[in-house]
């Protein structure tokens, strides 16, 4: 059974993984050599140096000096993927997605294992509205290595596409995988609605309420699936609490006043 990843929380326990592997414990070159054949490289005493600053300003949320430290061991280490993936980090955590996802890019190229890459590469794209490449950034991470996230992310962009069929079949799979992932079981009720099953849909939806109560998503299907099965009392009062929690978003308002006026609220449609 795959647990759904941790990979959104800024992985500092990987890179003091990383720190202990090459710096306390690294492996040991003659300088000589190493300055001779490769001279943009740093000593081991430099390399020890910036890394641990850059691991003590990332645990001290200074991201912008991180940066400095940790491009200045990527110059030197361009192939080095942990650099490469501290990079793509601090670059997501700075709003700067352009550059994560040129990072991420190299990472996929010269990591060990690719699929740590994997689905922040094509969430970096889709937060460029670049959603062609965030979905074959997808489907490269589902060729890779078929695990919960990677499925759900791939029926995601289907679903996205409309091809609502395909999503259906691979959130079914990830959810065989991972029977309590809340994002997949919540896909899984939206395509189901829009393949016209607003019964099974619900009966979905509510087992994800059950354990998450205030999951706006959630509340929002289950507006949707209430609607579409003619209870507009309850489609109401899923909608309303997902308003409360959640005030302005449109979906929810277009949602309850159709709700509010006895109208099935069909999915995807404008009002």
């Amino acid at each position: 059974m795959d647990i759904p990843s941790i990979r959104f929380l800024f992985p500092c326990l990987v890179l003091y993984f990383f720190y202990w592997a090459l710096v306390v414990n690294p492996f040991m070159e003659d300088p000589t050599l190493l300055e001779e054949s490769q001279p943009g490289r740093l000593s081991q005493e430099e390399t020890r140096r910036l890394l641990d600053k850059s691991l003590r300003l990332i645990e001290e949320k200074n991201y912008e000096q991180a940066l400095g430290s940790t491009l200045q061991l990527y110059h030197a280490y361009p192939e080095n993927s942990i650099y490469i993936h501290q990079l793509a980090n601090l670059y997501n955590t700075l709003g700067r997605h352009e550059d994560e996802a040129a990072m991420w890019e190299l990472f996929m190229q010269f990591a060990p294992l690719p699929v740590e890459g994997c689905p922040q590469i094509g969430l970096a794209y889709r937060k460029l509205n670049r959603e062609p490449d965030a979905f074959k950034s997808f489907e490269r991470c589902l060729a890779i290595e078929e695990n919960s996230d990677n499925l759900m992310y791939m029926a995601h962009g289907l679903e996205r596409r409309k091809e609502y069929a395909k999503a259906q079949e691979l959130y079914e799979r990830a959810l065989k995988r991972a029977p309590d992932y809340t994002d997949v079981a919540i896909g899984l009720a939206r395509v189901e609605l829009f393949l016209g099953n607003p019964k099974k849909a619900k009966e979905r939806i509510l087992g994800v309420l059950e354990r998450a109560p205030d999951n706006v998503d959630a509340l929002l299907v289950a507006g949707l699936a209430f609607s579409r099965g003619g209870d507009a009392t309850a489609a109401r009062r899923y909608l309303e609490k997902g308003i409360e929690l959640r005030p302005g978003d449109r979906d929810f308002r277009v949602a309850l006043a159709r709700a509010r006026r006895n109208r099935p609220v069909w999915p995807g449609r404008n009002p």
